[in-house]
């Protein structure tokens, strides 16, 4: 029986004998920038593109890709045909295809094998079943599928890609919510990345069960995937992000606090949820409505009941800082006489089965038929809608259930081309939000947070991480799968802090708001009938706390603000594990609890109960612990009380700061407080106007050397700041001079920090120290 299983894992998701194997080299030709391999059984396809990415097809391509909407640039080769093998030089590597049976191998151009199908078996087929194995390396590591529970590296799991409503997952549940069929192998200090662009089901053998090769493959469609040879991860996710597209720039008011529950109702709850924040002056820009602001559940209405006056409620908060975000379901409840409902059949907008009949299924209206967003038309109209919700005032779009869920938890495979669209269901009902309210003003940012995905997500919405429960293990896999996600091309990204299910602690929400505080997309929720879940809710402890590391949030939006930019710029995680920045550090794969933000802070969680010491990590080079003033390296036990979130800041860098504010935008940024810690570094701080498509931007760069130099233009954000507070860590008895003339400063000889206030103005400042 053991062996039956082994083997079962080793060639799933069929047998390896029901599969036929790529044949014997015949010809090839080279047509631009792609080399056609004719096989004595079917055609190999390799096309070659700049960013070190080379594409793979087996047979003809059969559908067009839903994610790369335009190829990235095409790259020149060379083609030296041997008797027994064609060497492919395309520069930024070597590609060996074995002639007789046709197999490829991609190497370095130092002649590293980084990747290589496995010698029997290669690219195969099974009637509609298509799959690909590859060799194994002793230890090979994987990183990235997007949206998955277990440890950040894959590598001996089986994985499945079908987006599946789970409520209440585990560490153990696959899949879940999300399919991004990308990944990251790392082997003899070498990386390399593979997307698989197929959305039918498909699984992922990382070396489960074998140690020989690993191996994926779909129940439909092409085998057509993308291997990425960039010198590291950083690269790899430059040009993965580049073919799948950047993160679209979120308001900046979506990095505030956000608060959640099923379900705040009727109006004067959500009044209520306002006050309280202001009042306790906690600060928050964002409060959500869950399903019960609707009519029966009937999408894009409001219950005239509970909420009579939905403009005015809007503007109401509105100027109390807050915007308002409400769920939006794909189910369309069969209601004639509903508008919706009506101007669908009119449209043809709904989904058939294979009869040509509308498909219905039940969710929380009851009967429902569903959009059919593959259709431009059908985009387009439920974008319109979109458009109209927001034109009352709603300011962002919470899409849920868009797996899609349906009480019999999946549709009917005689639902018209389900079977391919099923995970891609969710990413193109962002789409259709995300370019329909474009259409409705061009210049505004949307803001969309999604529970389904597929991979490009990133470029029309944010991802939460599902219905999580109130443990402390979820709360570890929270950070789990939020680097997973931030690898896999997806950087805005946060869990329901406190758990959706069940009731946490107080201590348990400390330790969770903590993390909250510090991730891309930080929101509390909870599902219905269980108590309150605000700060204020646990206790005046629990209060106390939240407030301060929502103040320290806040005081951080400059830095996070900018790494907010520089992933939409280049496809780097704002949250990151630690070897992303440190790839020669072998210890730092091994650690999963702890979290970079951005390249310069560290942190380090408590993510157990009853947890009052804590073992950190540090990856090579000084450390400055920011609540104790002191500069630490190595391993390091350090204690943690409940108040404390271990946050260390990385010797060389620069980290801009502000007084915090009750919303985002509450006040402009006059006063900028820097921490420096000493040695060599760069940084850049990027302000806009936070709401505008491609609005013009204006930087402050430091670099740190032998001194530390500000360089800025004039500029309406930049013309603001007035006054700069140093912060200067790790150093000796000084004196300051800024460009060559002395200034008043305050040195603390317990932190070895030196303190200055100074005017600021654009143009370059150079700041030195002189004992």
């Amino acid at each position: 029986m053991k062996r039956l299983i082994l083997l079962l894992l080793l060639l799933a998701p069929a047998w390896a004998d029901d599969y036929q194997f790529l044949g014997d080299y015949r010809s090839h030709r080279v047509v631009d920038n792609r080399l056609e391999i004719t096989t004595s059984n079917r055609p190999l396809t390799l096309t070659f593109h700049q960013g070190e990415v080379i594409r793979v097809q087996l047979g003809p391509d059969k559908d067009a890709s839903e994610t790369v909407l335009q190829p990235l640039p095409p790259a020149t080769f060379k083609v030296q045909d041997g008797p027994e093998a064609l060497s492919v030089d395309c520069g930024y590597a070597l590609v060996i295809v074995k002639k007789n049976p046709v197999r490829l191998s991609f190497l370095r151009p130092d002649g590293s094998m980084v990747l290589l199908d496995d010698e029997s078996f290669g690219h195969g087929w099974d009637g509609h079943e298509v799959r690909t194995w590859k060799k194994l390396w002793p230890n090979e590591q994987f990183f990235g599928l997007g949206e998955k529970t277990g440890p950040v590296n894959k590598a001996g799991r089986f994985w499945t890609m079908w987006n599946s409503d789970i409520p209440g997952y585990t560490n153990e549940t696959d899949p879940i919510y999300g399919s991004i069929p990308f990944f990251m192998g790392r082997h003899h200090h070498m990386t390399y990345g593979i997307f698989f662009d197929n959305p039918y089901r498909s699984t992922f053998n990382l070396g489960a069960g074998n140690d020989r090769l690993f191996s994926f493959g779909a129940s439909g469609g092409s085998l057509d995937y993308y291997v990425f040879l960039g010198a590291d991860a950083k690269q790899i996710l430059d040009s993965y992000t580049r073919l799948t597209g950047r993160m679209a720039m979120p308001p900046k008011w979506a990095l505030g606090n956000q608060q959640c529950r099923w379900s705040y109702y009727p109006d004067y709850e959500i009044r209520d949820v306002a006050r309280n924040y202001r009042q306790r002056k906690i600060p928050a820009d964002v409060l959500y409505l869950d399903i019960h602001f609707m009519d029966a559940y009937k999408v894009f209405t409001w219950d005239a009941e509970r909420f009579p006056a939905p403009e005015a409620l809007l503007q109401e908060l509105k100027s109390q800082g807050f915007k308002v975000v409400t769920i939006i379901d794909p189910g369309v409840k069969v209601e004639p006489g509903y508008a919706v409902h009506d101007s669908g059949l009119a449209g043809d907008h709904f989904l058939k089965y294979l009869d040509g009949k509308p498909f219905r299924g039940q969710v929380w209206p009851g009967w429902c038929y569903f959009p059919d967003f593959r259709k431009p038309a059908t985009r387009a109209w439920w974008g319109s809608l979109d458009a109209a919700h927001r034109a009352r005032g709603v300011s962002g779009f919470w899409n849920d259930m868009n797996e899609p869920a349906l009480w019999g938890r999946e549709m009917p495979m005689v639902v018209e081309g389900i079977k391919r669209l099923h995970n891609l269901y969710g990413y193109l009902m962002a789409r259709a939000t995300y370019e329909g309210l474009l259409a409705a003003d061009p210049k505004l940012r949307p803001f969309i947070v999604s529970r389904a995905s597929y991979a490009g997500m990133q470029k029309y919405a944010a991802i939460w991480t599902g219905d999580n429960s109130a443990t402390f293990d979820d709360l570890s896999l929270s950070i789990r799968m939020a680097i997973g996600l931030g690898i896999s091309g997806v950087p805005f990204v946060g869990p329901d802090i406190g758990g959706f299910i069940g009731r946490p602690s107080p201590e348990l929400y400390i330790r969770w708001i903590e993390v909250g505080s510090m991730m891309p997309f930080m929101r509390t929720h909870t599902t219905r009938d269980t108590p309150d879940q605000e700060p204020w809710s646990l206790g005046e402890q629990v209060e106390d706390i939240s407030r301060a590391v929502i103040e320290r949030r806040y005081a951080l939006m400059p830095y996070l603000y900018s790494q907010l930019h520089q992933a939409h710029r280049t496809g780097t995680p704002i949250l990151r594990p630690l070897w992303l920045e440190f790839p020669n550090d072998e210890p730092s794969y091994q650690v999963e609890d702890e979290f970079l933000v951005g390249p310069a802070l560290l942190v380090a969680p408590v993510v157990a109960d009853a947890q009052r010491f804590r073992k950190v990590h540090l990856p090579p080079g000084g450390w400055w612990d920011v609540d104790a003033n002191r500069l630490v390296s190595g391993d390091v036990l350090t204690e943690v009380p409940l108040e404390r979130l271990p946050v260390y800041q990385r010797a060389g860098s620069i980290v801009c700061r502000r007084p915090s504010t009750q919303w985002v935008d509450q006040t402009p940024l006059t006063s900028l407080q820097l921490s420096v810690v000493r040695g060599e570094g760069q940084a850049d701080l990027i302000l806009d106007d936070g709401l505008t498509i491609d609005a013009p931007t204006e930087e402050v760069h430091f670099a740190q050397g032998q001194a530390l130099t500000i360089t800025s233009q004039a500029g309406p954000r930049v013309n603001q700041i007035r006054e700069l507070t140093l912060n200067w860590h790790d150093l000796d008895r000084a004196n300051l001079r800024v460009n060559g003339k002395s200034v008043a400063s305050v040195y603390n000889s317990t932190t070895r920090t030196l303190e200055a206030r100074l005017p600021f103005s654009p143009g370059k400042l150079t700041l030195e120290l002189q004992p």
